[in-house]
């Protein structure tokens, strides 16, 4: 009755790696989403501690707070030692 419809084993395998190239995909997907933000933050970090190193991830100094600091200095309002602990603040309280 249904003669010509019987193709055989060749679109199952066609299928089977379909699908586990879509799960594939998903998965690429999910893990690229899940590291971009934390992926911008290393890249924007800006902060240096005490020893040159640098601080944890998560704990960087925006750009305005570090703007104000260096006003702050320029101007004579805060010395070098002051200075440097406002900005390695924002490391310490992790």
């Amino acid at each position: 009755m249904m003669g010509g419809y019987d193709t055989g084993w060749g679109n199952w395998v066609v299928m089977s790696v379909m699908m586990v190239g879509l799960w594939v995909l998903v998965a690429v997907a999910i893990v690229a989403v899940m590291r971009w933000p934390w992926g911008a933050r290393d890249r924007t970090m800006v902060a240096r501690t005490d020893n040159g190193s640098a601080p944890p991830v998560g704990h960087e100094v925006s750009p305005a707070a570090r703007a104000l600091l260096e006003q702050r200095f320029a101007a004579g309002d805060i010395d070098e030692t002051e200075y440097r602990a406002r900005l390695a603040a924002p490391m310490s309280r992790a």
